[in-house]
């Protein structure tokens, strides 16, 4: 994550900015549970349901992405580490994030 980070970083002019809109892992550990509960077994099924094509569905893919996320405050630290100015904002419940980060305007050496 942070070889990504600074990559975007890197190609970001001075004063650029970086959004994120994505799914978060929430901070309070009792959320972050029932969130991949619900990644893992609601989500597949409720798809698969709509999508009349089962459990074995698309739907089941995104879990394993989800499995890979950090958890919200360690992005958060990372984004602080690397980028001048940024933030992260939590929705549903640390479910879902909008974090913002933004280069310097004055150019530096890398």
């Amino acid at each position: 994550m942070m070889k990504a980070l600074r990559e975007i970083r890197r190609v970001l002019k001075p004063g650029g900015r970086l959004v994120i809109v994505d799914l978060g892992k929430p901070r309070s550990p009792f959320m972050r549970l029932l969130f991949t509960l619900y990644m893992r077994y609601i989500m597949p099924l409720l798809g698969g349901m709509v999508g009349r094509r089962g459990y074995r569905n698309p739907w089941r893919m995104l879990y394993k992405t989800y499995d890979q996320l950090i958890v919200n405050s360690e992005l958060e630290k990372r984004l602080k580490i690397l980028f001048e100015s940024s933030g992260i904002s939590e929705h549903l419940f640390g479910c879902s994030i909008l974090a913002m980060a933004e280069r310097a305007g004055v150019t530096k050496r890398e």
